[in-house]
């Protein structure tokens, strides 16, 4: 599908696609996009000389000779129509897998919660080992100046994707669980046929790596001839971890050998497993103790994961990408460690699916905000339910509000008072958007 030279990405702005695009465009292909919002990460992609149109104009598309389509592509989606009548069209995880089949060892990080980090800190890691890896990851990297690098053809980091069962298209060498969760159950059914799903994931990789403390991951690799568990009472452990501030400093054990202690420079416990899971990837990918040490001394994160957008004296607004119960749990579990005394949790339900299977879930994990403003419902790849909306979080909790409108969520958020305060916008659509706004109206005021 890739021996064609002229591809056209649909949804080219999304996390995935983009890496995808920055890939493609290194390895020497002409890309070229299509998507319905102007994001900064299409002005991104712009800037490197991809053309990209944020309309529903098929001239782009009709010169490229392979179109592939994100998963919020639906099939009714007008260009993705026009593609269907003359040109091959793929999906994006089909285009992953055939990409993936071009390198020799590919290390493919899945997991419910965490695959982005991990999937960075991996980068760092090998990056100071001198391994120089392909990467394709969910999020703006600095190290590698986007989502997606085309480099040594021995190697490539990537996230896998359970959504749809996309990440089984890949190659994968080395495979890493972080975790498996009640997601996407609109594709799956149950609990159970999405931890098949994992261990069919995990089943041809030569190692599978895997985090021994998540239940439902231990099983999805119990059959596993070659199974790395990390975790409490295995070769990877952690035993260390202290924290200040939100902020923790580790001590590994790697199979017998001990790290000095590592100050990570993204708050948040959970991110010490996160620290621990790319830790004993490296390792097994052949990394030294001190290129692990260094290489997590240098991450700092990727956009959109507890990402600063504003601070003053009296006010941080914090965006994150947070869009499940469990990560808005440890996202503001994370805030009150680092001593916020008053917390306004904006969060972007995703999906009608999601909303409506989790909707409890969701107010009991938003619950630890001392304020809690929810924005208009992002459908994405899902069609239209007008019996899906917000409100049906907030009937599980007193005193939310539910903006109109980004901006009237933004004045909401900014009528508190007080000192040590923060706003933190939460989930994985455009609420990144409402967080720049607040930016925008407290340097006015100001």
């Amino acid at each position: 599908m890739l021996n064609k030279k002229s591809i056209h990405l649909l949804g080219i702005g999304g996390a995935g696609m983009a890496g995808m695009a920055e890939w493609l465009q290194q390895a020497g292909y002409t890309v070229s996009g299509s998507d319905d919002d102007h994001s900064p990460t299409v002005e991104r992609l712009m800037s490197k000389q991809i053309a990209v149109n944020c309309d529903k104009d098929p001239r782009l598309l009709s010169s490229a000779q392979v179109c592939v389509y994100s998963a919020a592509i639906l099939p009714h989606h007008p260009l993705r129509q026009y593609a269907d009548t003359r040109t091959p069209t793929y999906s994006r995880g089909q285009v992953l897998g055939d990409i993936s089949r071009r390198y020799n060892t590919v290390a493919a990080v899945a997991g419910t919660h965490g695959k982005t980090t991990v999937t960075g800190m991996l980068t760092h890691i090998l990056q100071q080992a001198g391994k120089d890896p392909s990467v394709l990851i969910g999020g703006n990297l600095s190290a590698i100046g986007g989502n997606g690098r085309y480099a040594n053809p021995d190697l490539l980091v990537c996230e896998a994707c359970e959504f749809q069962q996309s990440f089984l298209h890949l190659k994968r060498d080395v495979g890493i669980v972080l975790n498996i969760d009640n997601d996407h159950l609109e594709c799956y059914g149950s609990v159970d046929a999405l931890k098949t799903a994992f261990s069919e994931f995990l089943s041809p990789c030569e190692i599978a790596i895997v985090n021994g403390d998540d239940p439902l991951a231990r099983e999805a690799v119990r059959h596993h001839k070659n199974a790395i568990l990390f975790g409490d009472g295995e070769d990877y452990t952690l035993p260390e971890c202290t924290q200040q501030g939100g902020f923790c400093t580790v001590i590994f054990n790697l199979e017998g050998t001990s790290t000095p202690p590592i100050p990570l420079k993204i708050a948040g416990s959970h991110n010490a497993t996160n620290a621990l899971a790319a830790a004993t990837a490296a390792h097994r990918l052949g990394c030294g103790v001190l290129d692990i040490v260094a290489g997590l001394n240098e991450f700092a994160g990727v956009d959109r994961r507890f990402q600063t957008i504003y601070r003053d004296e009296t006010l941080t607004v914090v965006d994150d990408y947070a869009h499940h119960p469990t990560e808005i749990a440890a996202v503001l579990g994370c805030a009150r460690q680092m001593g916020y005394q008053h917390i306004t949790a904006i969060f972007q339900p995703f999906t009608y699916s999601r909303t409506k299977a989790l909707c409890q879930e969701f107010a009991a994990a938003l619950s630890a905000a001392d304020k809690v403003i929810l924005t208009p419902l992002c459908p994405s790849r899902e069609p239209v339910d007008p019996q899906i909306t917000s409100h049906i979080i907030a009937q599980f909790l007193p005193d939310c509000r539910v903006g109109e409108d980004f901006t009237h969520c933004a004045h909401l958020a900014l009528k508190e008072q007080g000192n040590q305060r923060l706003i933190l916008t939460l989930g994985c659509g455009d609420v990144y958007r409402c967080a720049h706004q607040i930016a925008a109206l407290r340097n006015e005021s100001r």
